[in-house]
């Protein structure tokens, strides 16, 4: 059931992206280069430096502190 899923949203993503692509005043170079982007992660003309990883925070607050 997960993989159904994940490929729903995959294309659901996808039809998003065409959406935009398709009002994009864009270059028909650099949208075929996004298109390429999101399926394989890299493309020309697009380069992605630095990755922010994902992070987890706990918030301590003492108790009677509600708002």
């Amino acid at each position: 059931m997960r993989r159904a899923r994940d490929t729903l949203s995959t294309e659901t993503e996808l039809s998003e992206l065409e959406l935009i692509l398709s009002k994009s005043r864009a270059a028909e170079t650099f949208k075929n280069s996004v298109r390429r982007f999101c399926a394989n992660g890299n493309a020309e003309h697009i380069r992605v430096e630095g990755f922010a990883p994902p992070i987890k925070a706990l918030c301590v607050a003492p108790f009677g502190m509600e708002e």
